[in-house]
């Protein structure tokens, strides 16, 4: 039996003409004004929308800096990434090959850093991203944060941060270099 979900929204949408509207649930997205007829299928596509793996932590060492005394040998940075995906067959099946592979991707990742060199920690997060989302075509999207521990020798505990996220544009997703 199909399950019709209506969000009523209230909206400051006197300059587009309406007051209050109906809404539609569709792809995680509101679309004022409409409704949306749910299936069983796009239940579980939207239930398991927030499934992820977790790898936080992750010791790497690569050349990243901008100043010369930071380019001249590699340096610990500290990497956590979250990958989106389905992880409802693993959790039935509790069948590694149904999941990505942590260790594997630890590894490949470490490997790959070690021969890295980066100014920004920006280029860094976002090649890192593309590694990982070819790694495994069932990951859909990954959040990436780099830490920079004793970045900044004079003012210790103070640790520099970016975070990204990103997602597959298609069914295939290059890494840069390839894998």
């Amino acid at each position: 039996m199909p399950v019709f979900v209506i969000v009523f929204c209230t909206t400051n949408s006197a300059r587009q003409g309406a007051d209050r509207g109906f809404a539609r649930v569709m792809r995680n997205q509101i679309i004022p004004g409409k409704m949306q007829k749910s299936t069983k299928k796009t239940q579980k596509r939207t239930e398991r929308a927030g499934d992820a793996i977790g790898i936080d932590n992750l010791d790497l060492m690569t050349v990243l800096g901008v100043f010369p005394e930071e380019r001249e040998c590699p340096r610990r940075v500290v990497a956590d990434l979250s990958l989106e995906l389905d992880l409802a067959r693993a959790g039935r099946s509790d069948d590694l090959s149904d999941t990505v592979d942590w260790a594997a991707l630890c590894r490949h990742i470490r490997e790959w850093a070690a021969l890295q060199s980066f100014r920004l920690s920006e280029a860094f997060a976002e090649a890192l991203a593309a590694r990982v989302l070819a790694f495994d075509r069932r990951v859909r999207a990954v959040t990436v944060g780099i830490r920079k521990p004793g970045a900044f020798p004079e003012m210790p505990g103070v640790v520099p941060s970016v975070r990204i996220r990103r997602k597959k544009t298609s069914g295939r997703h290059a890494a840069p270099g390839g894998i």
